[in-house]
């Protein structure tokens, strides 16, 4: 895994992450939001030229969206869902 990618934008409270990861020969770009209100971070992946949630449509996804969720790739300010 290697990230090419980090950025970290601030609007009010909350706080938005844009990491480009290389992995599995692939680049997964993956939009964290931290919500302060519900105290929860989301994770959005770009795919097929949109933002969707995580769905574990492979094996893959489904191992990129743990790591997210331990805090492997980048730390979360709140528990990722």
């Amino acid at each position: 895994m290697k990230i090419i990618e980090h950025k970290i934008i601030n609007h009010g409270p909350d706080k938005h992450q844009i990491v480009t990861v290389d992995w599995f020969d692939r680049e997964w770009k993956i939009l964290l939001n931290d919500n302060t209100i519900k105290k929860i971070t989301t994770a959005h992946l770009w795919d097929d030229g949109q933002w969707r949630l995580f769905a574990g449509y492979d094996l893959q996804e489904t191992y990129v969206f743990k790591a997210l969720k331990e805090n492997k790739i980048v730390k979360s300010k709140y528990k990722v869902r």
